[in-house]
């Protein structure tokens, strides 16, 4: 009897750690990674130098739509409603613009040279801008079913991405850029499995946020030198959503979590940007704000601000 009732309670103590182990409390002032935040870029809307365009008849609506950084903390951004690529250096001072037509997607920026291209038309378009010469090419990727196609830089180099679903698992396609000779671009096609996903759950209530999950198996959004991964969350509390990032050590450990973005989910403008994490760990994000409303069956926008804000890790 005495041994039954002592499994009982071995069981308990089991099951209670287990649980402790799956649902913690976490307060992000006291993880042992802080970042220092920080506005680089403080733009208004509209069409001046500097400045962002909009179109609400689009849909969705036509807003700034992509942010890179170059090694030397230059930042490039495409304003599409404007038709352009605005350059700021690291400090945010406008250094140059480039016109553009159909190319909404910025895949990444090397040593100034900006690669864009359109899943659209299947083109690369090349940037040198310190020469302001282009070279357009054909992306030479069949594109898979329901598939996406996103870009990075890795190495000092370009690499196209397409995820696809092979026997049950994820893979990854990578087009590798190679070089660049006379008016074409040479990519060198990889096969690889996804890897830098989550090995742990992860079930926690942030103070002042709100509770997430992270399970087994979710892909980080992206991976820093270190190993570091950096998942992003949506998290609803009431009227209030906050878009967070959650960084996890190669080993399973929170380091810290990062508050982007808070916004009213009654009068959201739905201008959610992707943020930039380069290979040492600092965070961008593009954020632009303003009130989108409805008066007499037409769309009005009542403007905030664009800005980039930058996430520097405190050494």
């Amino acid at each position: 009897m005495e041994v039954s009732v002592n499994k009982r309670l071995m069981l308990t103590i089991l099951f209670l750690s287990f649980s402790v182990s799956l649902f913690s409390q976490v307060n992000p002032d006291t993880l042992p990674e802080k970042y220092v935040k920080k506005v680089i870029i403080d733009a208004k809307w509209g069409n001046g130098l500097g400045e962002f365009g909009i179109n609400l008849n689009s849909d969705p609506i036509t807003a700034p739509g992509g942010i890179s950084i170059d090694k030397n903390g230059d930042i490039y951004i495409v304003d599409m409603a404007n038709h352009r690529i605005q350059h700021f250096d690291r400090n945010g001072k406008l250094s140059n613009i480039f016109k553009i037509s159909a190319y909404p997607h910025i895949f990444g920026v090397i040593n100034g040279i900006i690669y864009c291209g359109s899943a659209i038309t299947d083109t690369l378009m090349i940037i040198n801008s310190r020469l302001n010469t282009r070279i357009f090419t054909k992306i030479d990727i069949p594109v898979e079913r329901n598939s996406v196609i996103s870009g990075l830089v890795e190495n000092g180099k370009l690499v196209i991405l397409q995820p696809i679903l092979q026997n049950n698992s994820v893979e990854e396609r990578k087009w590798i850029l190679s070089k660049i000779n006379g008016s074409t671009a040479e990519f060198v096609k990889s096969r690889q499995r996804l890897s830098k996903s989550s090995k742990h759950d992860y079930d926690v209530e942030i103070k002042n946020i709100g509770r997430i999950k992270i399970k087994e198996g979710s892909k980080a959004y992206a991976v820093d030198k270190k190993g570091n991964n950096y998942y992003t969350e949506y998290i609803s509390q009431g009227a209030q959503r906050f878009f967070i990032i959650i960084k996890v050590s190669k080993k399973g450990k929170i380091l810290s979590i990062i508050e982007l973005r808070k916004e009213n989910t009654i009068t959201s403008d739905g201008m959610v940007q992707n943020p930039v994490i380069t290979s040492s760990g600092d965070i961008y994000y593009l954020y632009p704000t303003g009130e989108l409303k409805i008066e007499n069956w037409k769309k009005k926008f009542i403007p905030g601000k664009v800005q980039v804000i930058k996430w520097e890790l405190q050494k």
